[in-house]
């Protein structure tokens, strides 16, 4: 009786030397106050009874460690280690306040009216919307005010043109639009030709061409047949490459005519339809035109520019001498001079 009475006595005391331990260990970590403190005490002691104090602990001191650094990875670092805190909500809100932040920053000097619209639609609720507004306000006004002076200045048909479809509200529309009307389209009663001088171009022969082709790409030379029925858009003054008759290319042999319907044409830019049992070579981006070539222009709201010089509804022979505009093709004509 006295030995069990002696064991019981002495589980006891080890009981009690084990809660002296554990409520000493508590109270140094209490003392050092860290997570790293905590978080030990938590290994040796997982299941006490402040274990969940500590854990608590260690999410505040992880919390403030947070505040103090203030960037967006250490909030996210916070967020991934401790998701369903109490301190989640607030560490997304830093974490856009951040974001908004450092966006303004990148576009309150930007001159870029894409850029600062960008910004108010990523951040409809910012106290800098007002801000950033006012500044795309007065970029949108020196942009109308730079395309006026363009199309005054000019006095083109293409910059008068370009005007008045960019700003059909714009504040010198009734002007553009006055200058606009001094231009008249007139069906030719005979073929006329725009000269290769007179469009700033010239026809480029066989050597020309293998020139062009090795300098027009250092990575690949992209070379192909479009042939009958297919179509392509270029640009009228890039892209577009004509080339005297019997011209070769490499690996092709003589450039053959093309005769190409041109079915949509708006700012330089033309869709060619090709017509069937023809083909029309390209190099990269270039289309290849040969002497001897037509295109035909379909009715079209928007003429096509060739080199400055507008034309719709006909037909256009490529001759020797230049672009052979045929009878009954309109061509605008300013006549104020």
């Amino acid at each position: 009786m006295k030995a069990i009475m002696k064991m019981g006595l002495l589980v006891f005391l080890i009981f009690l030397s084990g809660c002296a331990t554990i409520e000493s260990r508590w109270q140094e970590a209490e003392s050092a106050d860290s997570i790293q403190a905590y978080n030990q005490f938590i290994r040796l002691y997982p299941n006490s009874d402040q274990a969940d104090k500590a854990r608590d602990r260690v999410t505040e001191l992880s919390w403030k460690n947070a505040l103090q650094i203030n960037t967006i990875s250490a909030y996210r670092n916070f967020l991934r280690k401790y998701e369903n805190s109490s301190y989640a909500v607030e560490a997304k809100q830093q974490i856009k306040i951040i974001e908004e932040k450092e966006a303004y920053n990148k576009v309150s000097k930007s001159n870029s009216i894409k850029a600062l619209k960008q910004f108010i639609s990523d951040y409809p609720d910012s106290t800098k919307n007002n801000e950033i507004t006012e500044r795309i306000n007065v970029l949108e006004q020196k942009e109308e005010d730079d395309l006026y002076q363009l199309a005054i200045n000019s006095g083109t048909y293409e910059n008068l043109q370009n005007y008045i479809q960019s700003y059909p509200n714009g504040r010198y529309y009734n002007q553009i639009k006055q200058k606009l009307d001094s231009f008249s389209w007139s069906a030719l009663s005979s073929p006329e030709t725009l000269t290769w001088k007179q469009l700033g171009i010239e026809p480029l022969n066989t050597a020309e061409l293998a020139d062009h082709i090795k300098k027009s790409s250092t990575l690949f030379a992209f070379q192909a047949f479009l042939q009958g029925g297919g179509s392509t858009l270029v640009m009228l003054r890039r892209g577009l490459i004509f080339c005297e008759k019997d011209a070769e290319v490499e690996g092709w042999g003589k450039v053959p005519p093309s005769y190409v319907f041109v079915s949509e044409a708006g700012k330089g830019v033309v869709e060619f339809e090709i017509k069937e049992g023809t083909a029309l070579p390209q190099i990269n981006f270039d289309t290849l035109i040969a002497v001897g070539s037509e295109l035909i222009l379909r009715k079209q709201d928007l003429p096509v520019n060739l080199y400055g010089h507008f034309v719709r509804n006909g037909t256009i022979k490529v001759v020797s001498d230049g672009l052979q505009l045929q009878a009954g093709t309109e061509i605008l004509k300013d006549d104020s001079q």
